[in-house]
């Protein structure tokens, strides 16, 4: 399981070591660390579909 994160601010290394351990995402912004949520399974279909759509 993954562990809390326990302190605000994170150099780019210490978030690369931290998120290796954890189970779910997260993202990384300006040294502070956000829990990224799950894709819905329709999420990922419309986006897939524009993307087909701007690539033609």
């Amino acid at each position: 399981m993954g562990q809390a994160a326990k302190k605000l601010h994170f150099t780019r290394e210490e978030y690369i070591e931290w998120e290796a351990l954890q189970q779910g995402k997260h993202e990384y912004v300006a040294g502070e660390v956000f829990a990224m949520v799950g894709v819905r399974q329709v999420h990922s279909i419309v986006a897939d579909n524009i993307f087909a759509d701007l690539h033609h």
